[in-house]
């Protein structure tokens, strides 16, 4: 076993998206920074390979190993907008305004939140018109990941978007090393292509290309 020292907390990261799975077994001391013990990738559907993996880095007496969770979900959302954020306090305000600028019906079968585009944090139900990125995933896209982690007894503190911490990882990166520049991050889907901008103001969020993007399969 990989873990065998006292005064430290192991757990696990772990992102399921539709072409695969990245795992990495991290090791966080009382004092000291993180350090990725192992980590590995599977397909999206080698649940046999990761069983496997866990069982080699991860004490099997253990009835559950802590994670947290990515996943991207077929759905989501994810766009900048303008809101009214006094309004937050009103139940059916994000609600009702996703579904009539994001056209998603089902509204109440979906988690929404506003985040700052500048800090990541939850705007506060207070002041005026601002800028937000309005988030949201369906219950069943998360039940589905909650019990996928589950089976493999693995107990998720947190659970969310993957994209969420990849952009705050570069915005941390950029701030950190005061870089001005612009970063986009590209994200390819079967239907569509969607590019995230961190700019000097956040994030920002062109609206999709649907145009297909086709890969040539002799290459």
């Amino acid at each position: 076993m990989i873990f065998n020292q006292r005064n430290t907390r192991h757990s696990l990261l772990i992102e399921v998206n539709p072409y695969q799975i990245l795992a990495a077994a991290i090791d966080r001391p009382d004092s000291g920074p993180v350090v990725i013990e192992a980590a590995a990738e599977f397909d999206s559907h080698d649940d046999a390979g990761l069983r496997q993996w866990l069982d080699q880095n991860f004490d099997k007496a253990k009835s559950w190993v802590p994670c947290i969770g990515g996943f991207a979900p077929p759905e989501a959302l994810l766009q900048r907008e303008s809101i009214q954020a006094r309004r937050l306090s009103e139940a059916d305000y994000l609600p009702d305004l996703i579904k009539e600028q994001y056209k998603i019906e089902q509204t109440a079968n979906w988690n929404f939140a506003a985040l700052s585009p500048l800090e990541g944090t939850q705007v506060a139900a207070e002041g005026m018109a601002r800028p937000a990125l309005l988030c949201g995933v369906s219950h069943s896209d998360v039940h589905q990941v909650q019990q996928r982690l589950l089976d493999h007894r693995l107990l998720p503190s947190r659970l969310e978007m993957s994209l969420l911490p990849l952009i705050g990882a570069l915005a941390d990166f950029k701030a950190r090393h005061n870089d001005k520049r612009a970063t986009v991050v590209v994200v390819i889907e079967q239907e569509h292509t969607t590019a995230y901008i961190l700019g000097k103001e956040g994030v920002s969020t062109p609206g999709p290309d649907r145009k297909s993007t086709r890969l040539n399969s002799s290459h």
